[in-house]
């Protein structure tokens, strides 16, 4: 696998319906100087998904909306038909015309053509013999995946398959996996209480391509969301600062509340001020999960089941967890299973277990240590050698 460019994603939609719903992908939009290879499925492609915009957007002027509009204005002949945003006013609407004063404009060979190749051959309704080869992408993939992703693959195929009715299909679709790699259908047969399937995978290795692996290494914690758990009575100078220093390296830290808004009472005087509320929100939607210093606070949320289960999720998702000061009590509560600063540990000793990172520092005493434990579990985004299995979640 070769990477030829790379998408990245800078910001969310502002409107779900107007830049997802009408989004109009299609293998045949290419810019000057990129042509379409012999490739049959490409070629199928190149017309199923323009019929499939045609249908699904109500017409042919899909490529007028906002989002499928090209930057560069686009001048042609073409007019009429469901959803037109524009008026055209010419009297001609055919390319060549008497009427129209040359435009619009066609731009000459030198510009671009098509790239010519010579073909020799018999035309013949027949799939070529490449079309035999069904399972060796899926093996070079399976072949590229981390231990850890192998193990989600795995329990995917489990999951879904367990939920068929018919084990003769189960069976099946396990002789389908031993075709790609007999490890993978084994381990899949395992979970479902079938036999060890014979081992057909063709001869002859293939390539790992490690641009197939999501996991990687990466210093950044940029665009990275934490939710912090407080309540009246919270550390308002701890929590503050925690932010500060999360800001700095370009995370984004948002306070959860039993309460949608507003502000809390800080322990020590002053007030923070809310986000969310932890009840209308989910740990999935956050990178990491810190629990506010405040004894006070930390009794709210010790009795809350919400807060409760926010932390419990987040590690059971193999996410970093952060607690400082009296926050460390709600982590007890969670039962997390890693280890945690305790009194035989400095006041501002920072312990890190498993993307576990406590202190009992809080305030102006929060170490800059604590925030730098908590960016490095973050760059790492899930704690992969984390067992959760007996986690209630």
């Amino acid at each position: 696998m070769r990477p030829v460019g790379k998408m990245v994603l800078n910001r969310n939609p502002d409107n779900f319906f107007a830049e997802t719903e009408q989004v109009a992908f299609h293998t045949a939009n290419v810019v000057p100087g990129i042509d379409f290879t012999n490739d049959p499925l490409l070629q199928f492609r190149n017309f199923s998904y323009l019929d499939t915009q045609l249908i699904r957007l109500g017409g042919p002027n899909f490529a007028q909306l906002p989002v499928n509009r090209p930057v560069a204005d686009v001048r042609n002949n073409q007019q009429d038909g469901y959803s037109q945003h524009a008026i055209p006013q010419g009297r001609s609407s055919y390319y060549k015309n008497t009427v129209g004063g040359g435009c619009p404009a066609l731009a000459d060979d030198g510009v671009f053509r098509h790239y010519t190749q010579r073909i020799d051959g018999e035309a013949m309704r027949k799939r070529a013999k490449s079309f035999e080869n069904h399972y060796s992408q899926a093996r070079m993939f399976w072949k590229s995946m981390s231990p850890v992703e192998a193990e989600h693959i795995v329990a995917a195929f489990a999951f879904e398959l367990g939920k068929v009715e018919v084990p003769d299909i189960r069976s099946a679709v396990v002789a389908q996996l031993a075709r790609v790699d007999h490890d993978l259908a084994t381990r899949v047969a395992a979970k479902l209480g079938l036999p060890e399937p014979p081992d057909e995978a063709p001869d002859g290795e293939v390539t790992a391509s490690p641009a197939l692996s999501q996991i990687g290494e990466s210093d950044s914690i940029a665009t990275r969301k934490i939710a912090v758990l407080a309540a009246d009575g919270v550390d308002v100078v701890g929590t503050q600062r925690l932010r500060e220093l999360m800001d700095e390296r370009g995370a984004t830290v948002e306070v959860l509340a039993p309460v949608a808004g507003g502000t809390l009472r800080g322990g020590s005087g002053g007030e923070l001020p809310v986000d969310r509320a932890f009840t209308t929100m989910a740990s999935v939607l956050y990178d990491a999960v810190v629990v506010a210093c405040g004894p006070d606070s930390v009794e709210t949320l010790s009795q809350d089941g919400y807060a409760v289960h926010f932390v419990v999720e987040a590690y059971k998702h193999l996410k970093p967890i952060g607690a400082y000061g009296a926050g460390i009590k709600l982590l007890r509560a969670a039962n997390i299973d890693a280890r945690i600063a305790s009194e035989g540990d400095q006041d501002t000793d920072v312990v890190s277990d498993r993307s576990v990172v406590t202190t009992k520092a809080a305030a102006n005493e929060l170490p800059d240590e604590f925030a730098a434990e908590l960016a490095a579990a973050l760059a790492r985004h899930r704690c992969w050698e984390r067992q959760t299995d007996p986690v209630p979640a």
